[in-house]
């Protein structure tokens, strides 16, 4: 729900998820964000500032968050971690 506005307000956008949303798809055709559709692996945050961990799963979720923090990388975890 926040790719939108990330979008909107100019943000370089990589969607990383083993099974995208239809609107996410759709976004990525437009060109508006990269998507690479497989797992989240911890070098797709290299050179991030952002991470947005939403990826349904509590688990890879709070991998994420912890590939993150050892990077001081900001991130919004969706799913209770």
């Amino acid at each position: 729900r926040r790719l939108p506005g990330l979008v909107a307000a100019g943000a370089h956008v990589v969607v990383v998820a083993a099974h995208p949303a239809d609107d996410v798809r759709v976004l990525a055709a437009a060109g508006q964000v990269t998507l690479l559709e497989r797992p989240v692996l911890e070098a797709d945050l290299e050179g991030a500032w952002l991470v947005h961990a939403c990826t349904g799963d509590a688990a890879v979720d709070a991998a994420v968050a912890g590939w993150s923090e050892g990077r001081r990388t900001f991130c919004v975890v969706a799913s209770a971690v």
